[in-house]
């Protein structure tokens, strides 16, 4: 039964990983319009490993807006999938790519506009 449970497992992370692979991939070849930050500040996160050196992640949350045909819409990826540092200073330098109030490049998945990246691929 464990042999099964970890198959299992196993299973959904590939077909995850796969799905978000062809997102990246899709993602580059995405249209793109002007946004603008709304907000962005760094999150902390652990995962409670106890271990300092490898558990503690720092990440980048943001929200922008855009339109599209007419449509405003609002978006929180900077990439398909979630990017975390192990040092803050690393965080701090991405996060001083987006302060709130300036512009930025929207790629928009044309069939479902409401998902959307800052940096496809």
């Amino acid at each position: 039964m464990d042999a099964l449970l970890i198959g299992l497992v196993l299973l959904v992370i590939a077909v995850a990983s796969w799905y978000a692979w062809q997102q990246q991939r899709a993602s580059q070849a995405w249209p793109a319009v002007q946004g603008e930050i709304l907000s962005a500040r760094i999150e902390r996160t652990d995962d409670g490993s106890n271990n300092p050196e490898t558990s503690v992640r720092y990440h980048v949350e943001l929200e922008y807006a855009y339109v599209v045909n007419g449509q405003r819409f609002t978006g929180t990826r900077i990439r398909i999938t979630r990017e975390g540092w192990r040092s803050e200073d690393e965080a701090r330098t991405q996060l001083a790519r987006y302060a709130p109030g300036s512009k930025v490049k929207v790629y928009y998945d044309p069939a479902r506009p409401q998902s959307s990246v800052l940096e496809p691929g």
